[in-house]
């Protein structure tokens, strides 16, 4: 994959958490329809990916937010706690 390529995928993966976090706070009957242990899941799943993106990447400080967001989000995943931690 080239710098590019890379670049590309980090901004798809920031769009997908941009529009979980608006259904989150403008959409709650999406959520109801949805279930909403299963969109808190989902929400932190693409937080957990956007920061081992931003890891890979060299934004340390980045990748951190978005593993305290995954384990906030879903803190029965003691994975998200880890890496939040490290």
């Amino acid at each position: 994959m080239t710098k590019d390529n890379l670049s590309q995928q980090v901004n798809i993966k920031e769009i997908n958490v941009q529009y979980l976090e608006d259904l989150w706070q403008n959409h709650p009957e999406v959520i109801n329809a949805i279930g909403p242990v299963n969109f808190r899941f989902r929400l932190a799943r693409k937080y957990f990916k956007l920061g081992r993106q931003y890891t890979q990447n060299g934004a340390p400080a980045l990748a951190k937010e978005m593993f305290w967001n995954a384990y906030k989000t879903n803190f029965f995943n003691v994975r998200y706690f880890w890496n939040a931690l490290v």
